[in-house]
Parts: C-alpha cells; structure tokens; sequence
C-alpha cells in the first residue's frame, strides 16, 4: 500500500485523474 504524502499530491489527483479517464473509456 503505498503512503499518501504532500509531496506526491499533484502525482496522485493527475493518476486518478487519468485512471477515471481509462475507466470511462473501457465502459
């Protein structure tokens, strides 16, 4: 499980950004 810290906030809002994105276009 990997640890959620300030340093990686904009890395992980634009992964699941991009994840949600890859969801809708495999529906």
């Amino acid at each position: 499980e990997r640890l959620f810290t300030k340093r990686d906030g904009a890395d992980f809002k634009l992964a699941r950004r991009l994840d949600w994105g890859d969801r809708l276009a495999s529906e």
